[in-house]
């Protein structure tokens, strides 16, 4: 038990390390770059951030476990918004210019949406997992374009100093999920757990320890632009990417009523973070309470 603890904490240890180390190699990309805050949240940061979602489910598919591989994105894409944001706005509150990038958020509830309806049908297949990828290409497209007269006409040569760091991170990430992933199912197995639960809640909080780290600290330095963004990115991917790959690799048949009610906390929170930003243009410590107290009640219910 005490050797499974300790492979389960040693694996998130080394997934959030990862992650650090690719987002540091990302933002050194994106200045070289001259992408502006917002553009690095939602696409740099959340890519950096969400990798550990992304290798922890595709090894967890590959290793037949495709539970947890479900509830890691789900439950993750409510820890963004409930915990993540919840949190940050609790000791930060967050200002934030919904116009910049009201399509963006206006597109994470229509994907975040149509996934929920998918899921409704209690298979996800190769045909809503290549849908994902075009959609997640199309949308690259759009950002490359929407912001292309931001980039440096002139673009500086990349040291040896970027391609170290991404590359320590990318073994980190996948040491990390391979740990991680492992020490998890023993977990489940010990206490009984359904491997659905695990991936619910630990693995998804697990795996969005990044984003956590990422949005506190910039918010403490006033860049509310990167944290909003980092959330909306890592949810868009988690959808778009991490089950778009995932269901490339296998299908995916589950039981839609033991998901239910977390799929329509996903939902709530995601409406409700488009609604607040949109007419307030900011989350008060009040409304990150309330983002809070739903995902703990989301947390409980898993295991009751």
């Amino acid at each position: 038990m005490i050797v499974t603890v300790f492979q389960f904490l040693f694996g998130a240890l080394l997934l959030y390390y990862g992650a650090e180390y690719l987002i540091k190699s990302g933002k050194l990309i994106a200045n070289k770059l001259g992408v502006p805050s917002i553009f690095i949240g939602i696409t740099v940061v959340a890519f950096g951030t969400s990798l550990p979602e992304l290798i922890v489910s595709i090894y967890a598919n590959l290793s037949g476990e495709q539970e947890i591989v479900l509830g890691n994105i789900i439950g993750s894409n409510i820890a963004n918004i409930g915990l993540i944001l919840g949190l940050t706005a609790v000791i930060y509150p967050i200002s934030f210019n919904f116009k910049i990038s009201k399509i963006d958020f206006y597109f994470l509830t229509v994907i975040t949406v149509l996934f929920s309806f998918f899921l409704y049908f209690e298979m996800l297949s190769m045909i809503q997992g290549i849908l994902f990828l075009l959609s997640l290409t199309f949308y690259c497209v759009y950002l490359s374009r929407t912001h292309r007269n931001d980039y440096n006409e002139k673009f500086e040569s990349f040291n040896y100093q970027i391609i170290i760091l991404f590359f320590v991170g990318v073994f980190g990430l996948w040491l990390g999920s391979d740990l991680f992933v492992r020490g998890a199912i023993s977990l489940a197995e010990y206490f009984g757990v359904s491997s659905l639960a695990i991936g619910m809640t630990i693995v998804a909080l697990g795996t969005s320890i990044p984003e956590l780290a990422t949005s506190l600290v910039a918010a403490s330095k006033g860049e509310s632009e990167i944290a909003v963004g980092n959330i909306l990115g890592s949810n868009l991917f988690n959808i778009l990417a991490v089950m778009g790959l995932t269901l490339v690799i296998n299908d995916m048949v589950f039981d839609f009523s033991i998901i239910q009610i977390n799929v329509i906390i996903m939902l709530v929170f995601t409406l409700l973070l488009v609604i607040i930003l949109k007419y307030f243009n900011r989350i008060s410590r009040l409304t990150g309470l309330l983002f809070l107290a739903g995902y703990v009640y989301s947390f409980i219910i898993m295991f009751l």
